[in-house]
């Protein structure tokens, strides 16, 4: 991302703070769904990033040779990573932090089901190896 489109995150996400606290006080209803809105906002704006992102995964699959298994494997884990901390920052952003703490607890179970077979097979190797 360049750095002029990381000041307009940062800008987007601080305006929205701002305005989120002013009208909390009159509307409090309303700084959760500004809040909501901003995150959102924030999100689909990075997420048009992903392309040259998947270009450079590509690239790394070719230097690799561990093949594309792997590869796959890392960018769910990323991907579950973020979307469970966004979800869980909403939720304490609504005061929400139990449930919050259930999308994290979540998330790092999902993380290490999908991790495991990984583990496995290096554990695997490392055996044969010895």
């Amino acid at each position: 991302m360049r750095r002029m489109e990381l000041w307009k995150l940062a800008g987007i996400g601080v305006l929205a703070t701002l305005l989120a606290i002013k009208l909390g006080t009159m509307h409090p209803e309303y700084s959760l769904y500004i809040s909501i809105t901003a995150c959102l906002a924030v999100m689909l704006y990075s997420m048009r990033r992903l392309d040259g992102l998947i270009v450079s995964v590509r690239r790394l699959e070719q230097m690799i040779p561990l093949g594309r298994d792997y590869l796959k494997v890392l960018l769910k884990l990323v991907g579950v990573s973020y979307l469970c901390d966004f979800a869980a920052c909403l939720c304490r952003d609504g005061g929400q932090s139990a449930i919050a703490g259930q999308i994290e607890t979540a998330g790092k179970i999902t993380i290490l089901a999908l991790s495991m077979p990984t583990v496995i097979q290096l554990i695997r190797t490392v055996t044969e190896a010895l």
